[in-house]
């Protein structure tokens, strides 16, 4: 039976702002705490994301559904990186809820230096990279390979921001880079409806909208080099085009 979608009155609008900011002062603020005082535990900020992600696809009551979870195996001591489609806000929590809350993405640093929510996210190993400071992208670098070393995967947008139209915006070389500099597997993953959910560049929810998450084959980052890069981004994108349009 197809749901019904609705735009959210005055009153469900207000009810999904508010707890959205309680959600995130609930997972923030307990693991700025904990991490003070050296308390903070792997598994729990796992948890609190995976709760977190839940509560945001429920407060929408989306239809969410995965496709090709037969792809992702994510195997202990190899490290993957998540590239995707991005055009809605409403990408990262779905990302957690369908593919596991050890993913982590690439956050702006002006985003890690917001007191409180970027303590948290540091503390539960979210990460940037400086490619403006050689010496500080070198330091990030070695930071995200061992988070991905202990386990995390990590999301990145080969756009470097939303996409306004639903359209592929032209690819980022740098997240290539640094996903060949730490030796990961590129999982594809191609996203449809979170873009119907938030409409783009305003706050109107909708409800009961049909999200679907496309994964694809792993890319071996090992096969290419520098001077196949441009390759690589390419396979990358066909993969994803085609993910987003199944």
């Amino acid at each position: 039976m197809t749901r019904q979608v609705v735009k959210a009155n005055l009153f469900r609008s207000s009810w999904i702002i508010v707890s959205g900011l309680w959600g995130m002062f609930a997972i923030c603020f307990p693991t700025v705490i904990e991490n003070i005082f050296g308390l903070f535990q792997k598994e729990v900020g796992h948890n609190r994301l995976r709760w977190w992600s839940r509560n945001v696809v429920r407060s929408f009551n989306m239809d969410l559904k995965v496709y090709g979870e037969e792809h992702v195996n994510f195997e202990n001591g190899q490290r993957y990186v998540i590239m995707s489609n991005h055009t809605s806000l409403m990408d990262i929590p779905v990302v957690l809820h369908a593919l596991g809350s050890t993913i982590r993405f690439m956050s702006k640093d002006s985003i890690l230096k917001i007191p409180i929510i970027g303590s948290a996210m540091r503390a539960s190993g979210f990460v940037s990279i400086d490619r403006k400071s050689g010496f500080q992208a070198k330091k990030d670098l070695a930071y995200a390979k061992k988070k991905l070393e202990e386990g995390i995967q990590l999301w990145v947008s080969p756009e470097g921001t939303r996409s306004a139209d639903g359209e592929l915006l032209p690819f980022k070389r740098g997240v290539f880079k640094m996903a060949m500099e730490v030796d990961a597997l590129i999982i594809p993953v191609g996203l449809i409806g979170c873009n119907k959910v938030v409409l783009p560049d305003t706050m109107e929810p909708y409800l009961n909208e049909r999200v679907e998450v496309h994964i694809g084959d792993p890319i071996d980052t090992s096969l290419y080099s520098k001077d196949t890069i441009v390759d690589l981004m390419q396979v990358t994108r066909e993969k994803i085009m085609a993910l987003k349009a199944s």
